[in-house]
């Protein structure tokens, strides 16, 4: 028989192993309730992520909406506005032909021809910005485009007493890239060269291959310079600090570049001028 004292120690050991039983599980269940408490932080934070990345994708897809409204309308008014440039320029250019005796008029003439070729630039940056395409690679000579280029440009460098200089390569530089695309580019440079300049100055280009497969083509300028705190935004789309200026040529610089698998590189001392560094490949690979 189990007499009371045994009975008393038994009792005792059953409730010392309850309570064991009991504490253990109020640990688990509160180790339960911490996790489930982190998890519930964490899901509301990751939601509240969710929330904000859907928010700026909806603001990115309406944004992209507007953007692609309005290149196209853009198009559509670059198409109309290019059409009578050019009769706008031939008829300037015969005009000027015919009044070579009048020196005067013939440069009110040729100043038209000029004003023109400033507006059939912005025209062609628009279409070119707009339009989505890939660079034709073909072989050509580099310094034969920069020559043809900058005939392009001599007329508006003599109205502004603007000395227009091409520094030519010993070897014939010859590169694989989409010839009209680059010369955009270089007619962009040009152009934000001589809006640097507004009355006389020096605008350079010189082309070289100082390393093997790589070509660098230089634009430099005697104009203003361009601020320090503006020099990482210069070829942001639609960022410029002339009046008159569209935001785009620089912009389209950086795009061209980027489709040939090159780098831009700027150089500006505020008050000294500005010089721009393109690196090419002479040889490109092709992309599929």
């Amino acid at each position: 028989m189990i007499n009371g004292l045994e009975s008393a120690q038994i009792n005792d050991g059953v409730e010392s192993k309850d309570l064991i039983s009991l504490q253990h599980a109020f640990e688990v269940f509160s180790k339960a309730s911490e996790t489930l408490q982190h998890s519930y932080a964490h899901l509301q934070t990751e939601t509240h992520r969710l929330q904000q990345e859907l928010a700026a994708a909806n603001e990115e897809l309406q944004r992209a909406q507007r953007l692609q409204a309005m290149g196209e309308m853009a198009i559509q008014l670059a198409h109309e506005i290019r059409n009578p440039l050019g009769s706008i320029e031939l008829f300037a250019a015969l005009l000027s032909k015919e009044l070579r005796d009048k020196v005067d008029q013939k440069g009110w003439a040729e100043q038209i021809v000029t004003g023109v070729k400033f507006l059939n630039t912005i025209v062609t940056n628009m279409l070119t910005f707009t339009k989505v395409s890939r660079p034709q690679f073909t072989l050509f000579d580099l310094e034969q485009m920069i020559a043809e280029t900058l005939v392009f440009l001599e007329p508006v460098c003599v109205q502004r007493n603007i000395h227009l200089t091409q520094c030519r390569s010993e070897q014939s530089l010859l590169i694989e890239g989409d010839r009209e695309m680059l010369r955009q580019m270089l007619i962009n440079l040009l152009m934000n060269g001589l809006q640097a300049m507004p009355e006389q100055g020096t605008l350079a280009v010189a082309a070289t291959s100082d390393e093997p497969g790589l070509v660098q083509i230089e634009v430099q300028d005697t104009g203003v310079g361009i601020p320090e705190e503006n020099l990482s935004r210069i070829f942001d789309p639609f960022f410029t600090t002339n009046e008159k200026g569209t935001g785009l040529g620089l912009s389209l610089v950086h795009q061209i570049v980027q489709k040939h698998h090159g780098t831009v590189a700027v150089e500006s001392q505020f008050g000294h001028g500005t010089r721009f560094k393109i690196r090419l490949p002479a040889k490109q690979y092709q992309e599929v």
